[in-house]
C-alpha cells in the first residue's frame, strides 16, 4: 500500500499542500507493520529493518520515534539484543552508559571531531559535578535515574546565573545531554519514560536585538 500511495503522491506533484505527504504514509507505513507484526525480515529485527526503512541514522532514533509504544518496544529491543547481535551481556550503570557513549558512540560510529569530544567531555564533567553536589553521591556512584529532568534544568540555570554562561553556550551544553540520553534510550530502555523527559528539555530562545 505504501509504494501505491508513494507513486499517486509523486504523481500529483509538490503543489498540493493540502494533501497527505509520503513521509505521512511511510511512518503509517512503518507504524502497522510493528502493530500487526509483520516479519519484515526476521521476528526479532524489527528495529534496525524499521529504522533503514524510515532513513534513520541510528536504531536509537527508530526508538525514541515511537515512545508511545513504549513497553512494546522495549520487549522487542530486548528481544533484539539477545538475539546474539551482542556477544556480551549489556551494563546499563550510568560510568559503563557514558563509556560506551563516547567511545562507541562518539568516536567509533560518528567519528566525531577531537573538538566535538572535548566540548562533550566538559559538558558532562561539569554535570557530574553539579550532581554530586546536589546528590550527595560521587560520580563513580551516581545512577541514570539521579540524572532526572529538574536535575538537568537546575544544571542549565546554574551554569547561566553562577557560571555566567551565554544562552548558546547554555544550548551546546543541552545538546551534548540530549545526544548522550539518545544513546541511553537504546542502550537501556527500561528508562524510556526517565528519559523522555530529560529529552523533552527545551532550547532556550535568545533574544533578538
Amino acid at each position: 500500500m505504501f509504494f501505491i500511495n508513494s507513486h499517486v503522491i509523486r504523481a500529483a506533484g509538490s503543489s498540493d499542500r493540502h494533501g497527505p505527504r509520503l513521509q505521512d504514509f511511510r511512518h503509517r507505513c512503518a507504524t502497522e507493520s510493528y502493530s500487526s507484526g509483520i516479519k519484515l525480515v526476521r521476528r526479532r529485527t524489527p528495529l534496525p529493518v524499521l529504522s533503514t526503512f524510515l532513513g534513520h541514522e541510528h536504531v536509537s532514533d527508530t526508538y525514541c520515534t515511537y515512545q508511545g509504544r513504549r513497553n512494546s518496544w522495549s520487549r522487542r529491543l530486548c528481544d533484539w539484543k539477545s538475539a546474539g547481535r551482542c556477544g556480551h551481556e549489556i551494563d546499563t550503570t550510568l560510568p559503563a552508559l557514558l563509556e560506551g557513549y563516547f567511545t562507541q558512540r562518539l568516536m567509533a560510529q560518528r567519528q566525531a571531531s577531537p573538538h566535538t569530544i572535548a566540548s562533550y567531555r566538559d559538558t558532562f564533567r561539569l554535570l557530574l559535578n553539579f550532581a554530586q553536589k546536589r546528590c550527595g553521591k560521587s560520580p563513580s556512584n551516581l545512577n541514570l535515574t539521579d540524572l532526572d529532568a529538574p536535575l538537568v534544568s537546575a544544571f542549565l540555570d546554574d551554569l547561566e546565573k553562577q557560571r555566567d554562561n551565554s544562552i548558546s553556550s547554555r544550548n551546546v551544553r543541552l545538546t551534548a545531554i540530549r545526544s548522550f540520553f539518545r544513546y541511553a534510550a537504546f542502550e537501556d530502555p527500561a528508562q524510556s519514560a526517565h528519559i523522555q523527559r530529560v529529552l523533552a528539555i527545551q532550547n532556550k530562545r535568545q533574544s533578538r536585538r
